[in-house]
């Protein structure tokens, strides 16, 4: 008897093309956003999904694998929309007013732990990290990593010791954007799939089992 898996909205279609990938489809998707591993042999892939790193957010997945024998870790957060005008400069906007759970605070959310990774975990777990961006600290006076062990172990185990950190957006569309000085260092190294693009993907590699989730999902993750 044939049985199907039916999610719901990004998570959803996050969780849904996580497990249509095997390790070339892997290496073949994320070479559409990074041109640079066209070609290139991945290895060691593990995906850890909706993982909490407590007061610095919950990425929707974060990818380790090792490629030209670095360990890599990408953190991608995904955003849907049916609405035609969801935009990136809308959610910079949003940034820039200091709203929570927006695109480009939760990347800056994880560059803030990514800079601190000479502190050790009980340093970042009681005493946390300070910075004078408001845009990232909003009312806070510091964000700490916590005491839940899994959390330490995904810092320790995973992001501690990655050779290259990298950022992926899944986006309703792409556009260009210029951010203020202040910004430019972090966002700019962004790089971005759009849903539809992974549609494609998925009808172009016979993945069945994720276009379903896409048509069951439609109007619901991008519109066109």
């Amino acid at each position: 008897m044939e049985m199907k898996i039916i999610t719901y909205s990004e998570r959803g279609l996050v969780d849904s093309l996580i497990y249509s990938l095997d390790e070339e489809l892997t290496a073949d998707l994320l070479s559409k956003a990074f041109p640079s591993y066209k070609g290139k042999k991945f290895t060691d892939i593990v995906f850890y999904l909706e993982q909490s790193l407590s007061e610095f957010g919950s990425p929707d997945l974060i990818i380790s694998f090792t490629c030209d024998e670095k360990k890599t870790i990408i953190f991608v957060e995904a955003k849907v929309s049916n609405q035609k005008n969801w935009s990136l400069m809308q959610q910079y906007k949003f940034y820039k007013k200091n709203a929570d759970s927006n695109f480009f605070w939760q990347i800056a959310l994880k560059q803030l732990l990514i800079d601190n990774r000479d502190k050790n975990i009980s340093e970042l777990a009681d005493k946390g990290v300070e910075s004078e961006n408001e845009h990232i600290m909003h009312k806070s006076h510091n964000r700490k990593l916590g005491k839940n062990p899994v959390v330490s172990n995904l810092y320790n185990q995973v992001i501690k010791n990655a050779n290259e950190v990298l950022y992926l957006g899944i986006i309703p569309k792409k556009e260009a954007l210029v951010f203020d000085g202040e910004d430019k260092a972090l966002f700019e190294q962004i790089h971005y799939l759009t849903w539809k693009e992974i549609e494609e993907f998925a009808n172009e590699n016979g993945l069945k089992d994720l276009t379903e989730n896409f048509n069951w999902n439609k109007g619901l993750i991008y519109n066109d």
